[in-house]
């Protein structure tokens, strides 16, 4: 399975496994984040495991996972892949003695050049018999399958 794709992240803390979010792994580069901060930074894949420089910068209230509040620190993840998940360490540069284990879920593979969806707001896209509208949506609005159509 290749590392490129969607993965959630969660980290290990006193209440069992917290999400911390989504990363997108494409071609040496990740970037992801929650509702409180945004992440980016570099990785790199030796067999079936994983190297990466993580810069975590909080737009929001920070938590405490590092045993401090920080706005924006770095860390370095080290993990290995099986059966879609990476498990492994994320510890702080300046605050080693923090190791917490994480472990990142492969959710989506990427597309391929051919694959990208590319809708205008005329398009017609494909809306399968599966397709479930918000809770917000579901007062019998009728759903046109237009890329404008609001939800």
């Amino acid at each position: 399975m290749a590392f490129e794709g969607i993965w959630t992240a969660e980290v290990f803390g006193p209440h069992g496994w917290d999400k911390h979010g989504v990363l997108l792994l494409q071609g040496g580069r990740l970037a992801g984040g929650d509702n409180q901060q945004c992440t980016m930074g570099t990785y790199e894949v030796r067999g079936d495991g994983i190297e990466a420089e993580l810069m975590v910068d909080y737009y929001d209230e920070p938590r405490t996972i590092f045993g401090e509040s920080a706005k924006k620190y770095t860390t370095r993840l080290t993990g290995t892949l099986n059966d879609g998940v990476i498990k492994g360490l994320v510890v702080r540069h300046d605050r080693p003695e923090f190791e917490l284990q994480i472990r990142l879920t492969k959710r989506m593979e990427l597309p391929n050049h051919d694959q990208v969806l590319t809708a205008s707001a005329h398009d017609k896209i494909d809306l399968t018999d599966d397709y479930v509208l918000p809770a917000s949506r579901q007062d019998g609005a009728r759903r046109t399958g237009y890329a404008n159509d609001n939800l």
